[in-house]
């Protein structure tokens, strides 16, 4: 059975996230294969800061946080990435069974749509 939903978290954005999401999207778009989804919940993912006088103290270049996390994960949708803002568990199928799915897609800010299960349906087992 091939994997069709990657889901990548991580403790930085910018570096380890970025390359496993691209790498999987472009494995997937090399071999075509459509149907696979990579999502990265921004909610689960972050950068490190190093402030410009930190830097220097330590002959290094600074990383403004919350840029590199904001620019990576805009780079990431601009790939095809979903980038959301979160997982989260819902009862869908059946009743006696939560399923763990993006709530709304976080980049581009102004995209708000709930994303439902892939063309297979809902996970077996």
């Amino acid at each position: 059975q091939e994997v069709s939903t990657a889901v990548v978290a991580g403790d930085c954005t910018d570096l380890c996230v970025y390359q496993l999401a691209m790498h999987l999207r472009v494995v997937a778009n090399a071999r075509n294969i459509p149907d696979v989804r990579v999502i990265v919940p921004a909610n689960a993912v972050d950068t490190y800061d190093l402030s410009p006088e930190a830097a220097a103290a330590i002959g290094a270049f600074p990383h403004p946080a919350q840029f590199f996390h904001e620019v990576f994960l805009y780079h990431m949708a601009l790939n095809g990435i979903e980038v959301v803002r979160e997982l989260a568990t819902r009862r869908c199928w059946p009743r006696s069974r939560a399923a763990t799915l993006p709530t709304e897609h976080y980049w581009p800010p102004w995209v708000g749509v709930e994303i439902l299960p892939g063309p297979n349906g809902p996970p077996s087992g």
